[in-house]
């Protein structure tokens, strides 16, 4: 910090263009095969659904309607016994909705959003 107040701190120009490439656009109906269900923990998985909002519409099986109007929001996680249940899969219980995973399961709310649908009526036309 002294030297940066002193002034002893030599400027570096950035690049015009970026040394870095930048990542594929990636298509909602894509969206489910990039999470590694049967191999990825399940706090790897909550933490890869918690960075990726925009996608999470596409977890829900059902119609292409109810995925409009509905969305998903992340919860929380817990790790335990999920046999019984599919990996991947989307279930409700008295305690509310939940991910299967294969240690775990991720708390998820369901909630009808309209601003949610437009921008995934957006994401479909673009």
């Amino acid at each position: 910090m002294e030297a940066l107040e002193n002034g002893g701190v030599e400027t570096k120009k950035q690049p015009v263009s970026s040394p870095t490439s930048r990542a594929r656009k990636v298509k909602p109906e894509e969206y489910n095969k990039l999470i590694k269900w049967e191999d990825w923990s399940v706090e790897r998985v909550f933490h890869f659904l918690n960075g990726t909002p925009k996608y999470h519409s596409t977890l829900l099986k059902k119609s292409g309607l109810y995925r409009l109007v509905f969305s998903l929001r992340i919860l929380d996680y817990k790790k335990c016994s999920t046999s019984g249940y599919k990996v991947g899969n989307l279930y409700k219980e008295k305690s509310g909705y939940f991910l299967a995973c294969r240690d775990g399961i991720i708390y998820v709310e369901t909630k009808p959003s309209l601003d949610d649908s437009f921008a995934r009526i957006y994401l479909l036309i673009s």
